[in-house]
């Protein structure tokens, strides 16, 4: 039987067992160590586990981190199909534009603006529409040859401008009819290695947060007790 006596004595779950508790009469009792001999207590640390769930976390981890470096391989195929079908559009817009190019080329030295503008002004309803489609359609080419451009850089680059300015639209499209493709090349290794490092880093940070929130996570101090 365990009870309570005089000031409190605690000391954190690190170290081994037999530098607390030399002769090994150490036992769990009420979600603490008690050393038979020193009656020492020392409450369990905010990460400690039981078996069970220490399991189930070394599980969860593997299971993860396979996940996450697949996933991460996976990507720079995505990209690839999804700046394919950017690049569709484009060379429609550009399709759809040129005979206004070819107009600008006959009437204006080949400045669009000026052709553009020679629309807006005319005081014939229909010209002034032609204007504002034809201001649409050089708009979109030059948002999607931006866009292009900007998914030929580094494959780091490429996820971060898909992830901030992407089309979300065009990417739904994309993992609609995506075909998994796993890169082999040296940066797309390296990119899956390190999105499993990042995915698993802040798995480890929300589950250490999640032990110190939980009830009894944090270290709280014990009295002395006594065997009796």
């Amino acid at each position: 039987m365990l009870s309570g006596a005089e000031g409190p004595i605690l000391g954190p779950s690190f170290g081994r067992a037999s530098e607390i508790c030399p002769d090994e009469t150490q036992f769990s009792r009420g979600g603490a160590q008690v050393c038979g001999a020193t009656e020492f207590v020392q409450a369990y640390s905010p990460t400690a586990l039981s078996p069970t769930m220490s399991f189930v976390r070394g599980l969860l981890d593997r299971v993860l981190l396979v996940c996450a470096a697949v996933t991460g391989g996976l990507v720079p195929g995505f990209i690839a199909q999804y700046r394919q079908r950017l690049g569709g559009r484009l060379d429609q817009a550009l399709s759809d534009l040129a005979p206004w190019q070819r107009l600008a080329e006959q009437h204006y030295q080949g400045d669009i603006e000026q052709l553009i503008r020679y629309h807006l002004e005319s005081s014939d309803p229909k010209f002034h529409d032609e204007g504002a489609i034809i201001r649409a359609l050089v708009t979109t080419v030059q948002q999607l040859q931006s866009a292009v451009d900007a998914l030929h850089g580094s494959l780091f680059h490429q996820t971060a401008y898909l992830a901030l300015h992407g089309d979300p639209g065009l990417a739904r499209a994309t993992l609609h009819d995506f075909v998994p493709t796993f890169a082999l090349s040296s940066e797309g290794i390296v990119f899956a290695l390190a999105f499993a490092l990042a995915v698993w880093l802040l798995f480890e940070a929300l589950w250490y947060l999640i032990a110190l929130l939980r009830p009894g996570g944090r270290m709280a101090r014990a009295p002395r007790m006594r065997i009796w």
